[in-house]
């Protein structure tokens, strides 16, 4: 929606592939690793172990990208203003915000998931994995993708709940402390 070459645009776009980087990064670090060690033990746990920190990671990840976008949750001084005073009911704004804030998930989760996916499902079908090429990549994309999307719709419901229970003022005091339970637990 945005003119290209806005600062905005390219922070996206290079948080995107920052988020990208640490997954991609490992999985593209296997075929190094699978060469060496396919003569002295069976690679099948070795697969297994690296799809779980592959999985793991994108969880974490998707869950620093959440918690960057904390505020952007709550609605602000800003949204009342600007929108309230258009005749649109309320929870349209509540819809679009969580429409918004799923656009933010599939930005993050795309190159974070895809990368990875097609990268180690071809080193695993090349090393003799039990799975195809086109359904390694498939089975590991769909669950890196849950696993990502169950930590990233975990975080907002957290963010929800803390405003459904608490009220607005006291979610945004208590959310600090939650940020903080939260990144400690990633």
């Amino acid at each position: 929606l945005m003119p290209d070459g806005l600062p905005q645009v390219q922070l996206v776009i290079w948080g995107m592939l920052l988020a990208a980087t640490p997954t991609t990064a490992y999985a593209v670090m296997m075929p190094i690793k699978y060469a060496k060690a396919q003569f002295y033990i069976p690679l099948g746990p070795e697969f297994d172990a690296d799809r779980l920190v592959l999985i793991t990671l994108s969880m974490i990840v998707i869950g620093v990208v959440g918690l960057f976008i904390w505020d952007g949750v709550f609605p602000d001084r800003r949204d009342v203003r600007t929108l309230g005073v258009l005749p649109v009911p309320t929870h349209r704004f509540v819809i679009a915000r969580l429409a918004a804030i799923g656009r933010v998930y599939v930005l993050f989760a795309t190159p974070l998931c895809l990368f990875q996916s097609v990268v180690f499902g071809m080193t695993v079908s090349g090393f003799g994995g039990p799975v195809g090429r086109i359904n390694g990549i498939a089975a590991h994309l769909a669950a890196v993708t849950m696993a990502s999307a169950f930590v990233f719709s975990a975080l907002i419901a957290a963010q929800c709940l803390l405003l459904v229970v608490f009220g607005g003022r006291a979610a945004q005091a208590a959310s600090m402390t939650f940020q903080i339970l939260f990144a400690v637990g990633l």
